[in-house]
């Protein structure tokens, strides 16, 4: 199973490359941003809908949106060289450092943002090295 996800997402890494209307790391690293947001308020927009007007969600609807924004997340994955696997980890370290058991209010609200962000620097810059 796991060696079938990799692979899988290899091949979608390709498929989003070559449907990418922008060739060039800053134009992409621009569309995936402008298109992450996008999407995000149509899903925005099907909470609004199932708040306010009373409609169900459209789960084939939630699908799609969540497709189109893999789409635009694999894209900006891609121009700033990184990958899920490397994303995941940094944030599961920021994370486990923010709420030492589960979620805790008072910890969301008093973070310790300097010590996120070496957290993620440091993060970042061993993965560089393990590629080196």
């Amino acid at each position: 199973m796991y060696h079938n996800l990799v692979r899988e997402t290899i091949e979608y890494r390709k498929f989003v490359l070559s449907k990418a209307s922008e060739c060039n790391q800053a134009g992409r690293i621009d569309q995936g941003i402008i298109g992450i947001a996008t999407e995000a308020g149509e899903l925005l927009d099907a909470l609004k809908k199932k708040m306010f007007q009373q409609r169900p969600y459209d789960i084939t609807n939630l699908k799609e949106e969540c497709g189109d924004l893999y789409f635009y997340f694999t894209e900006l994955m891609s121009a700033i060289d990184t990958n899920l696997i490397e994303i995941m980890e940094m944030n599961r370290a920021k994370l486990a450092h923010r709420y030492k058991d589960t979620f805790n209010k008072d910890e969301s609200l008093n973070r310790d943002t300097d010590k996120e962000r070496q957290i993620l620097e440091d993060h970042e810059k061993g993965a560089k090295d393990e590629t080196d």
